[in-house]
């Protein structure tokens, strides 16, 4: 009789909700929940209590944290950005995070813009392009690239000698996020480099001609003009140096004319 009872009053039960809006198989279930809920009494409000509390604890610990990257952020950018030396930062895509003022003016920006959002290769003259990335993937490789010399290129255009020492940043999990990198321009110091190579080239041309010719007048000094034959210059050094040789090792000298 229960399940016929059951059976019969279910769809009036279900045409009363349906007319009000309600939807009866939810109400329902809102229904078992309570009951299930006061069956367990006060210790389901301790539980929910709880898990309450050590949400609410975990969260502050969050927002603390969240504050503290913020802030170490801030310091971070203030150091990099009054760093003297040319910083830049990128991630593996080879896109700029962040630069230090010095970097910004190397490549051509003024103080009111940065080069942040572009990529390296667009300051690295296209020659270049595959030596940088072929550099890029030693370092991923472990390998340390030391100095490295590209062609770069300014904002405007200009071309300059460029030298980068780079490092890869890695996360907790050894995966590699960015790229840390310090850049100078050279250029001048290049050209003053070859100025001095090339002086010293001259230089030391310049001193071999001296002594070509110093060699010339010594034997031109020794020798006469018409014959070739050594002259008496050469006959007055000859006999003093022999003459001290004998007195020297006491030996006797002869002459023949």
């Amino acid at each position: 009789m229960d399940k016929i009872g059951s059976v019969l009053l279910k769809p009036v039960v279900a045409g009363l909700f349906s007319q009000s809006g309600i939807d009866y198989k939810l109400f329902f279930a809102f229904v078992g929940l309570f009951v299930v809920l006061a069956a367990l009494g006060s210790s389901w409000i301790v539980f929910l209590r709880r898990v309450n509390t050590q949400l609410t604890n975990k969260q502050d610990e969050l927002i603390d944290l969240s504050r503290q990257l913020k802030s170490s952020e801030a310091l971070y950018k203030s150091i990099l950005t009054a760093s003297p030396d040319a910083v830049v930062i990128s991630d593996m895509d080879g896109r700029i995070l962040i630069t230090s003022r010095t970097a910004s003016e190397i490549v051509g920006f003024d103080e009111e813009e940065t080069p942040v959002g572009y990529m390296l290769g667009d300051f690295v003259a296209e020659s270049y392009h595959e030596q940088m990335r072929a550099n890029i993937r030693r370092l991923l490789e472990g390998e340390n690239n030391g100095t490295t010399t590209y062609e770069g290129v300014k904002r405007d255009g200009t071309h300059f000698v460029l030298e980068s020492n780079s490092v890869i940043i890695h996360d907790a999990e050894d995966r590699p996020i960015q790229m840390v990198s310090i850049i100078r321009d050279v250029t001048e110091s290049r050209a003053l480099q070859m100025s001095v190579i090339s002086s010293e080239a001259k230089y030391k041309a310049l001193a071999q001609e001296l002594e070509l010719k110093n060699q010339i007048l010594s034997d031109l000094a020794i020798h006469d003009k018409l014959t070739g034959i050594r002259n008496r210059v050469y006959f007055d050094q000859r006999i003093v140096e022999e003459l001290d040789l004998a007195d020297r090792y006491r030996n006797r000298l002869s002459l023949l004319f």
